[in-house]
């Protein structure tokens, strides 16, 4: 069972340079933060730090499969997600959040927790509109950007042009 600590990583003896580290999570970690619409949720993280001198630099991927329920069939799917964020965290007195993606962090800190931050990002990467692969249109599809062939039809024949076009073609080309 993971918990939202468990996202942590421990900083205090990195040397300088890259260094990565992945994670697990399933529901149990949404559980962590009393969410419900994760009922079944899984993911993999990825979390690559760069640590210099004066900051750490975080490129944060994570893949995975949530299960939704449908806006209007109120049917359970599971909906891929993926996503990737790179988050600031720069050395300095005191640990405060000084915009969406740039954090200050005390020169002591031993750990950082990116529970809150995979949780947000997650969460976050919801789709406004939940539907059922089945409820969906063809605009739907595009606006998602999925490549999906959607159509229920045949394929259209070409078709011989009618012979009376043709003829009327003629004439305009015999008037030179």
């Amino acid at each position: 069972m993971l918990k939202k600590n468990k996202l942590e990583i421990h900083i205090a003896n990195l040397t300088p340079g890259a260094h990565a580290f992945d994670f697990e999570i399933d529901s149990h970690f949404f559980d962590a933060f009393g969410q419900s619409e994760f009922a079944e949720a899984t993911s993999k993280v990825h979390i690559v730090l760069q640590k210099s001198e004066t900051m750490i630099t975080a490129d944060i991927t994570c893949e995975g499969v949530y299960q939704l329920i449908c806006d209007r069939s109120l049917e359970p799917f599971q909906e891929p997600f993926s996503l990737e964020n790179k988050v600031y965290f720069k050395f300095g007195e005191t640990d405060v959040e000084l915009d969406v993606d740039l954090y200050q962090i005390n020169f002591g800190s031993i750990n950082i927790d990116f529970g809150q931050l995979i949780y947000d990002f997650i969460s976050l990467s919801i789709p406004a509109r939940k539907l059922h692969p089945s409820q969906r249109t063809e605009e739907e599809i595009f606006e998602k950007g999925e490549s999906y062939y959607f159509s229920t039809s045949e394929p259209e024949k070409t078709q011989e042009p009618d012979q009376r076009w043709s003829a009327l073609k003629n004439l305009f080309s015999n008037e030179n």
